[in-house]
């Protein structure tokens, strides 16, 4: 099984459409992190990632203060998902690439005896009409 520990490694095994990968290490905990991002409606996904943009667009001319701003349009946007969500949903390659993954994906949690997680991805089975 492709192990990814890196976010370029995840986008990669995405948009290759990998079957089964495991993911480990900080982005492991990062993905799982923001999960939450998989709940959200179509509505909120749309006004959760146009927040963020224009907060990381706006920022380098704000000195960073329309990033805060945002982050907490978001927060509020996305029907109860904290800016540490957001933060890490962005970390591990954005809000998109994470709802994707979890609507494509069925993942199993593997729990460490050291703490850490292991997240095995399984490519959904599409279902003919």
């Amino acid at each position: 099984m492709l192990t990814v520990r890196t976010k370029e490694e995840l986008k990669r095994a995405k948009e290759n459409k990998v079957e089964e990968f495991v993911v480990v290490g900080e982005l492991a905990q990062k993905l799982h992190k923001a999960e939450k991002i998989s709940k959200l409606s179509k509505t909120a996904l749309a006004a959760l990632a146009g927040a963020i943009g224009i907060g990381v667009i706006a920022s380098p001319i704000t000195g960073g203060a329309s990033l805060r701003i945002g982050k907490k349009f978001a927060t509020a946007t996305a029907a109860g998902v904290s800016t540490s969500v957001i933060y890490a949903a962005i970390t591990v390659g954005g809000v998109a690439l994470v709802y994707a993954l979890y609507k494509e994906y069925n993942v199993k949690v593997k729990r460490k005896p050291d703490g850490t997680i292991e997240l095995e991805f399984y490519r959904k089975e599409k279902v003919e009409e």
